[in-house]
């Protein structure tokens, strides 16, 4: 990228010392004019890489709930109830990659070396929210026409706890890519999975956690949002500083021309 922008700016002034040397206003003109085509085309490319978001809401009903810590605020005799679980996902980081006839999938987290994809995932149950966002592991899989799946998976390791969320959900409408909005119900083949939250010395299953639940849900809605401003892409920023630099030589070349107009 630096010596392509080197490149740029070295290519404007060459066009302003043109036309200083012949007083060939033309060519500081078409320099003016390739640089503010350039700077355009880098705004436009800008803009266009954008990635997006995808926000996946589960709902149905939750049940075996073991919360002897009371995390939801829901009393520890609560071991049923309604939930929803929304994940979202920045379509932008992590690793996408599509698969198995057709899946779209984007998975990342500090277990695979690069940014976890999930912004967050809160789980609510009964009214009451516990977020499971997770940093280890952030996954979203479409398998179009059969089911969405999303994971939300952090293990510190150490003295803290390790917490996980999992839905998988069967639906006919599942599309082929995260950027196609849709919701579905139940369509009778894979759904649910569980929640848990577990100490090191713990076996993060129903009855020795700190919280632990199943999921089973009966709806989904996903929607796709391309509001997250994308970074641009080196060669952008490239075209962006040689359309600047064009644009001031053309601008420089036109001030010292009326500069030694005015003294002749």
């Amino acid at each position: 990228m630096v010596s392509f922008a080197r490149t740029g700016v070295r290519t404007a002034g060459a066009w302003a010392r043109v036309a200083d040397r012949g007083g060939m206003k033309f060519s500081a003109r078409f320099a003016a004019s390739l640089g503010a085509l350039a700077l355009a085309s880098g705004m436009i490319a800008a803009g266009s890489a954008a990635a997006g978001t995808v926000t996946i809401t589960y709902s149905g009903t939750a049940d075996g709930i073991n919360d002897p810590g009371d995390l939801f605020g829901l009393g520890p005799s609560v071991t049923s109830g309604a939930f929803v679980d929304t994940f979202v996902f920045d379509l932008s980081l992590g690793a996408r990659s599509s698969c198995c006839g057709g899946a779209d999938e984007i998975l990342g987290g500090s277990d695979w070396g690069t940014s976890s994809p999930l912004i967050s995932s809160v789980l609510t149950i009964n009214g009451h929210s516990v977020n499971f966002s997770g940093s280890s592991t952030g996954e979203a899989y479409y398998q179009p026409g059969v089911f969405a799946e999303a994971t939300s998976w952090y293990v510190p390791g150490g003295a803290s706890d390790t917490s996980r969320i999992h839905l998988i959900f069967g639906a006919d409408t599942v599309p082929a890519a995260f950027e196609t909005s849709f919701s579905g119900t139940w369509n009778g083949g894979q759904d649910g999975d569980y929640f848990s939250v577990c100490g090191p010395s713990q076996s993060c299953n129903s009855t020795d956690s700190t919280l632990f639940g199943n999921l089973h849900p009966t709806s989904i809605v996903a929607t796709f949002s391309d509001g997250v401003a994308a970074v641009p892409e080196p060669a952008t920023w490239a075209l962006m500083l040689f359309g600047v630099s064009a644009v001031g030589a053309g601008l420089r070349f036109n001030r010292r021309s009326g500069v030694v107009s005015a003294a002749t």
